[in-house]
């Protein structure tokens, strides 16, 4: 049975009440934005990576609409992968991302927090519907085997794994050292094997960036994040058993705002 879920507003009744309202008789609490602004950003956010050869997931967290959402990921790439703080963000956006799959675009979400046995039914129904290379979840410990495994079982498809390590923010995520704890590295290489999963790289979020006061500390945290990613595929030669190209997932809005400042000649680092 399907988690009750709120309406999806109708977009042309939305249009009629709001459109031509002047802001200070819109009813309150609401947020007012600057649509030129949205699709500038985004834009910026898209030249930014391309410019530099990485690729891009676009977080929904704060804004939970397929309008930005379809903003953020474009039109002219063939990948459109996004990250989601929870399941419901996902399922809100599946018309989207069937939108998106419709146009020949390669489209992934991944569950942006450590797999919760309590989602594992509805991450399944959404693989299902979506499809392969649809879904990816990350992992921390040793317990998200069973997670993966019950995942499968529901789905009969194989998700995406990354593997979060802890980079320095000590919130979430496994020690450098500790990777392998209690052996979670060959069972993710036997789930592997048995294409019951994928291992798709290494993540790390570190929130130290938004501390930071200047585009030099944010580079610093990042190039950090980056050199605990390299040092954990270094350490653990158990994470080289697919034999093919790891992903390595960093970046928090600080940093991605000195990054887009790399491309546009306003960032000149202080040293190397």
């Amino acid at each position: 049975m399907a988690i009750p879920q709120r309406p999806r507003p109708d977009l042309e009744e939305l249009r009629q009440f709001y459109v031509g309202k002047d802001v200070r008789t819109v009813p309150k609490p609401a947020v007012v934005l600057d649509s030129a602004k949205i699709r500038r950003h985004c834009q910026s956010m898209l030249d930014a990576v391309k410019a530099l050869g990485v690729d891009f997931r676009a977080h929904v967290k704060t804004h939970k609409t397929e309008q930005i959402a379809r903003l953020q990921v474009g039109d002219k790439t063939q990948d459109a992968n996004f990250i989601v703080s929870t399941v419901s963000e996902i399922e809100h956006l599946l018309p989207t991302l069937k939108a998106l799959q419709q146009d020949s675009r390669h489209t992934n979400v991944l569950y942006g927090v450590p797999l919760l046995s309590s989602q594992v039914s509805r991450l399944a129904n959404l693989n299902r519907e979506l499809g392969p290379g649809s879904i990816s979840v990350m992992i921390d410990h040793p317990s998200h085997i069973e997670s993966l495994m019950r995942l499968y079982q529901l789905s009969k498809l194989p998700v995406g794994v990354f593997l979060k390590i802890d980079t320095g923010y000590h919130r979430a995520g496994l020690p450098v050292s500790f990777l392998d704890k209690d052996g979670l590295l060959d069972k993710l290489n036997q789930l592997e094997d048995e294409n019951k999963a994928r291992l798709v790289g290494i993540y790390s979020h570190s929130s130290l960036s938004y501390q930071d006061s200047s585009a030099d500390q944010a580079m610093n945290n990042l190039a950090a994040e980056i050199e605990g990613c390299i040092e954990a595929f270094n350490a653990h030669e158990k994470l080289h058993f697919s034999r093919r190209e790891m992903v390595i997932s960093v970046g928090a809005s600080p940093q991605v705002t000195s990054v887009e400042n790399l491309t546009t000649g306003f960032y000149s680092p202080s040293s190397n």
